[in-house]
């Protein structure tokens, strides 16, 4: 507990962490071989925070099914950015002010509700914008999110 704020202090103390610019079956090979390492078979609780690439999000789905996976704040705040900008203007006060809405929506975990945001800028049947790649990748993390937290 902290004596200043009187909020529980949470400290990370067994954690791993392994990085690199690999491609996805060497990226893999380093998880599994990471996993093993550290005994991650033995866990009760498994957490993965990670960006929004959707490779990655199956990746541990299919190795880790009991996984929680959590988006990246600051990745999750910069795509809503990049998914904004296509439809609303690089810089101008209508991106902002749409960002305002689902950066709040997703620090309540409403996931679903960010969607519906983003499919109200981008509707079903219309492609993704070519400036903005993350945003498939982005919105397949946030709906994978939901369904991750809709089956738990």
């Amino acid at each position: 507990m902290n004596g200043s704020t009187g909020e529980v202090e949470v400290q990370l103390t067994r954690h791993s962490y392994r990085a690199g610019r690999w491609e996805a079956a060497t990226c893999a090979n380093h998880l599994w071989a990471e996993a093993g390492r550290c005994g991650l078979e033995k866990a009760k609780l498994m957490v993965s925070v990670k960006e929004g690439a959707t490779w990655i999000w199956a990746m541990i789905f299919l190795g880790f099914a009991h996984c929680s996976q959590i988006l990246d704040w600051w990745q999750a705040g910069q795509s809503l950015w990049l998914i904004a900008a296509p439809a609303l203007g690089q810089g101008t006060p209508a991106t902002a002010d749409w960002v305002k809405q689902p950066k709040r929506l997703l620090a309540q975990s409403n996931l679903r509700q960010v969607m519906r945001n983003v499919r109200r800028l981008y509707p079903r049947g219309n492609p993704c914008p070519k400036q903005s790649p993350s945003l498939c990748s982005i919105s397949s993390a946030i709906a994978g999110a939901c369904a991750t937290a809709n089956s738990a």
